[in-house]
């Protein structure tokens, strides 16, 4: 069954602040923007999701009120994303689904680029809000044993189907280069794993996703494996690009890049 997305248009309807690490050296002062967009209704049942956050590249740290020290960004964003359903700005946290495009890791000083560690805690914050989490790794991320874990839904070349609804679920992590470096693999090691479930699924999460097209920011050869296939909503971060990060592959495929970005593609009534 086809899954329709209108994406995201406009300014953000809210932004949570935070430090990352400058290019030159340092800390910088920047705004995670949440964009709003609209999907197909994600079921039948009474109890399906009323929505889906899509976010990626949370890569930055925020000061804990009570003790003062730095803390990932990505603990802070459940939070901030609960408080705006109390509000009514967006759908209620237990009415809406997660998915995770990975890079939710970065060193605490706040002034260091990349680096490679744990991201279990962020899973479960998201986790203990919303309705259900499930994604893939970046190449930043160390995400421990959360393939084992039964109340996330953990992808690497793997499906599931979305909990209450009519749709199938499917991801790949980290990103193809150099095996020295943490966090990657072989092209062909992720082709293999990207292969078999692209026409098993409707919706894919990548960390590394496409291209726009042969020659834009992206992986041209992730492009090549999923254009004209079945997924209609392809969700992946890890390259920049210009918010709100949305692009066609064809007639039939939307492209959301959440690097640095949330989304909520709130469902159909």
């Amino acid at each position: 069954m086809s899954f329709r997305v209108e994406a995201p248009e406009g300014a953000p309807i809210a932004s949570l602040g935070y430090r990352r690490a400058a290019r030159g050296g340092g800390a910088e002062y920047a705004e995670l923007p949440v964009f709003i967009g609209q999907c197909s209704r994600l079921g039948d049942a009474a109890e399906c999701v009323a929505g889906l956050i899509l976010t990626s590249d949370l890569q930055g740290v925020v000061t804990d009120p009570e003790t003062g020290a730095n803390r990932l960004l990505g603990l802070a964003v459940p939070e901030f994303l609960e408080e705006l359903g109390d509000r009514g700005a967006i759908p209620r946290a237990e009415r809406l689904g997660v998915l995770l495009a990975g890079d939710l890791f970065t060193p605490l000083s706040g002034k260091e680029r990349g680096g490679y560690g744990p991201v279990t805690a962020v899973w479960n914050a998201f986790a203990e809000r919303f309705a259900w989490v499930a994604g893939v790794a970046g190449n930043h991320d160390d995400c421990g044993n959360l393939s084992e874990d039964s109340s996330v839904g953990f992808l690497d070349g793997s499906t599931i189907e979305i909990p209450e609804s009519r749709f199938v679920l499917g991801g790949v992590g980290r990103i193809a280069g150099a095996t020295e470096r943490r966090g990657r693999r072989p092209w062909a090691v992720q082709q293999a794993l990207l292969r078999p479930i692209v026409d098993a699924c409707d919706l894919l999460v990548l960390h590394e996703g496409p291209a726009e097209d042969a020659n834009g920011d992206g992986n041209a050869q992730v492009l090549e494996e999923i254009q004209g296939r079945r997924p209609t909503l392809i969700h992946c971060g890890h390259t920049p690009w210009p918010a709100p990060g949305v692009a066609k592959i064809g007639e039939n495929q939307t492209v959301i890049n959440t690097e640095g970005r949330v989304v909520i593609l709130v469902a159909e009534l």
